[in-house]
C-alpha cells in the first residue's frame, strides 16, 4: 500500500495478475535494449552494452563488423574489409584481408602495401624534422630467399612505364640492371666490409660486361670515352666497349695497342709515309720565370746490390738562353756513378745550327779542316780537342 516507506513506487497494472501492483517509479524511462548507462532520459550518456556489436548505418557509431577489445576485425574476411572513403564514395586506404594487404589511393592492392598516386606530388614522403638527433630511414630486409648467388630476389627493383625491370637492389648488397643467367654480369656491387670476402672485396665491384663511360651529350647518348674490362688484369680505356687508346695489362702500361711488349709501351698508328710523328712527350713547366738552366729530363734508376731506385742515367734538356725570343737549348746525356752523374756527350744550339762537345767540353760547331795535303795532323788533333774527344797529356 501507498504510504510512509514507499516513496518512489507507483501503482501499475498488471495484466497477468489482474490487478493493480506497487512497483519501483522509472521516472518514464524506456528500456532500449542494447543501451546502458541510462539514469534518465538524458541520452548523451547512451553506450553500447557490453557484447552488443550491431549498430545502426551512417552514424558517428557505426561498428557493423564489430569492436573486440582494442582491436578491429571484420565478420569475415574480404577483399575490401575496411575503407576509408571520401565524400564521393572513392576508396582512399583500403585493407584487403583476405591477402593482408594495405591499399593506397587504390581498391585492389596488388602488394603488401601498395601506393598509388596520381599527379604531380610525391607518392611517398619520409622525413624527420627533428634537429641533430633525428633520423630517417626506411629499410628493407631480406628474407630467406634472398642469399647471395643466383636466382635471389631483389629487395628494391625499379621498373620503367610498361612495368619493365630497369634496375634493382638485392640483399647481398648487389646493385645491377639485368641479371644473366645465374650470374649478375651487367652489374655493380657496392660491398661492405660485413660482406667482403676474396670473391666480393669491399667497394665498387664491376660485372665483366659494365662499361664506365663518358659523353658531351645526356647521359644516355652514346658514350665517346670508355673503361671497360678486357680480360684478367686487363683494362681497355677507348672510344667504344672495345676501347683503343690504351690498356693495362697486369703491370705493363700500352697508349695506343692492346698488347704492349714492354712494362711502358706508347704506339702512334696513323696513314703517314714519310714524316716523323712525336709519339711520347715530357716536358715541364714553371709557374714563374724559366731562365737559363731550366730544363727537364727522362731519368733511369736501377737498383743497386743493397738499396733500390739509385739513379743510373739522364737524357736531360734545359735552355740556354730561356728568353723566347732567342732561346737555344742544350741536350746532354749522362750516366751516374757512386758519386755523380758524369756527361758524356751534349747538343747545343745557337740560333743557326747545332753544337757537339762530349765528355762535359763546351759544345763547339762542326770543325773544317784544309782539303788535300793542306791538312796536317795537328789540324786534326786540334778539332778534336775542341770537340773534347782528345786531351793533351
Amino acid at each position: 500500500t501507498p504510504g510512509a516507506g514507499n516513496d518512489g513506487y507507483a501503482l501499475t497494472w498488471d495484466d497477468g495478475a489482474g490487478e493493480f501492483v506497487l512497483t519501483a517509479a522509472g521516472g518514464g524511462v524506456t528500456d532500449h535494449g542494447a543501451l546502458t548507462g541510462l539514469s534518465d532520459d538524458d541520452h548523451s550518456q547512451y553506450l553500447l552494452a557490453t557484447g552488443a556489436r550491431t549498430g545502426a548505418s551512417s552514424q558517428a557509431q557505426t561498428f557493423t563488423n564489430g569492436i573486440i577489445g582494442p582491436s578491429w576485425k571484420p565478420a569475415s574476411d574480404s577483399t575490401t574489409a575496411l575503407q576509408l572513403q571520401n565524400a564521393a564514395g572513392t576508396s582512399l586506404v583500403n585493407l584487403d584481408t583476405s591477402n593482408s594487404r594495405v591499399g593506397i589511393s587504390t581498391a585492389s592492392p596488388g602488394y603488401g602495401l601498395d601506393v598509388q598516386h596520381t599527379g604531380n606530388l610525391l607518392t611517398a614522403y619520409f622525413y624527420n624534422p627533428t634537429a641533430s638527433t633525428g633520423k630517417t630511414k626506411v629499410v628493407m630486409r631480406a628474407g630467406a630467399g634472398n642469399s647471395l648467388g643466383g636466382g635471389s630476389e631483389p629487395v628494391l627493383e625499379v621498373q620503367n612505364s610498361a612495368g619493365t625491370q630497369t634496375a634493382f637492389v638485392r640483399a647481398d648488397g648487389l646493385i645491377a640492371s639485368t641479371l644473366v643467367g645465374t650470374k649478375d654480369d651487367n652489374s655493380v656491387a657496392l660491398v661492405d666490409t660485413s660482406k667482403a670476402s676474396g670473391s666480393y672485396p669491399v667497394g665498387v665491384n664491376l660485372g665483366s660486361s659494365a662499361i664506365v663511360g663518358w659523353s658531351s651529350g645526356a647521359w644516355y647518348s652514346a658514350k665517346d670515352t670508355t673503361i671497360t674490362r678486357g680480360a684478367a688484369g686487363k683494362v681497355y680505356i677507348g672510344s667504344s666497349s672495345g676501347g683503343s687508346a690504351g690498356t693495362l695489362v697486369a703491370a705493363s702500361v700500352g697508349a695506343g695497342t692492346a698488347s704492349p711488349s714492354t712494362t711502358l709501351h706508347a704506339l702512334t698508328t696513323d696513314s703517314g709515309t714519310s714524316a716523323v710523328v712525336n709519339v711520347a712527350t715530357v716536358g715541364h713547366n714553371s709557374s714563374g720565370t724559366a731562365a737559363a738552366g731550366f730544363g727537364g729530363g727522362l731519368a733511369f734508376n736501377l737498383q743497386s746490390s743493397t738499396t733500390a731506385s739509385q739513379s743510373a742515367g739522364l737524357i736531360a734538356s734545359s735552355w740556354i738562353v730561356a728568353t723566347h725570343a732567342s732561346r737555344t737549348a742544350r741536350m746532354a746525356l749522362s750516366a751516374y756513378d757512386y758519386n755523380s752523374a758524369r756527361e758524356g756527350m751534349r747538343i747545343d744550339t745557337d740560333g743557326s745550327q747545332a753544337l757537339l762537345g762530349f765528355y762535359a767540353h763546351s759544345a763547339v760547331a762542326q770543325q773544317v779542316l784544309a782539303t788535300g795535303a793542306g791538312a796536317t795532323v795537328d789540324n786534326v788533333i786540334s778539332a778534336l780537342q775542341a770537340l773534347g774527344l782528345v786531351k793533351q797529356s
